[in-house]
């Protein structure tokens, strides 16, 4: 069984208590988009949340400073792990599995 993934970061966030809604706005929304940014760039725990929702594969919204278009050429960049065997692969787009034959969750 795998350890559970260390959380404590997020009570150390700048969001924290914020309405949930203020990072989610609305597409074309660049004063809510940036309003959000702005809190994440005072934020001391800024880089765990990025890498948390690019692992998470979190698609929409404001985290780690980033929208969800920015983390995913950031996942892009940075390779992909697949969840099943932890290899490292790069894609065009985020994959949910692995294309190595090996893996047991490999994409035929």
């Amino acid at each position: 069984m795998s350890a559970a993934p260390d959380t404590a970061w997020l009570d150390l966030a700048e969001c924290r208590g914020a309405p949930a809604d203020l990072f989610f706005p609305e597409r074309g929304d660049n004063d809510g988009v940036a309003e959000a940014k702005a809190i994440c760039a005072t934020c001391p725990v800024v880089s765990e949340c990025l890498d948390d929702a690019i692992e998470s594969r979190e698609l929409f919204g404001i985290r780690g400073g980033k929208s969800g278009r920015e983390r995913r050429l950031i996942a892009r960049k940075r390779g992909t792990r697949c969840p099943f065997c932890g290899d490292v692969f790069h894609s065009e787009v985020l994959r949910l599995k692995c294309e190595k034959s090996e893996c047991e969750r490999a994409a035929y």
